[in-house]
């Protein structure tokens, strides 16, 4: 890296990073791996659509929304609040699924209308924790 040039070693100002399971993304089953427009054609839109959307249903042998919601919020809650609430400032960067779970708890969504939130792939959101609340910043 040094050779790309401007670099400054930045080690004592390094800021944390930690990686947890609790974020990867959703595990998607017999259909994870597979080519969107063959399994549309095996399974049907609908139901690809539900597995790939919805907060309840899940792929054949894979996780739901939900499973991922359990698994992504009460890390979230525990660790990113946690550092919230003593003023510190926090970047979650994690997978698509996680980060409409994390979405869902935040925003206060329902399991009806989660199958509408749509994340633009690498876009930023930010939010301002009032202690219990969050308020988003458009």
């Amino acid at each position: 890296m040094q050779r790309w040039g401007n670099y400054t070693d930045i080690s004592e100002n390094d800021v944390p990073a930690f990686v947890s399971e609790n974020l990867n993304e959703r595990y998607y089953g017999k259909i994870q791996g597979l080519n969107k427009e063959d399994t549309i054609k095996k399974y049907g839109e609908e139901k690809v659509h539900l597995w790939k959307r919805s907060y309840k249903e899940a792929p054949p042998g894979g996780e739901s929304m939900e499973d991922v919601f359990r698994r992504a919020v009460p890390f979230f809650k525990k660790y990113v609040e946690g550092d919230l609430k003593n003023n510190k400032n926090v970047l979650v960067v994690a997978s698509h699924n996680s980060l409409r779970a994390i979405v869902k708890y935040i925003e206060k969504i329902s399991d009806k209308n989660i199958i509408d939130l749509e994340l633009p792939f690498g876009s930023l959101a930010t939010y301002d924790f009032g202690g219990k609340t969050y308020k988003k910043f458009e």
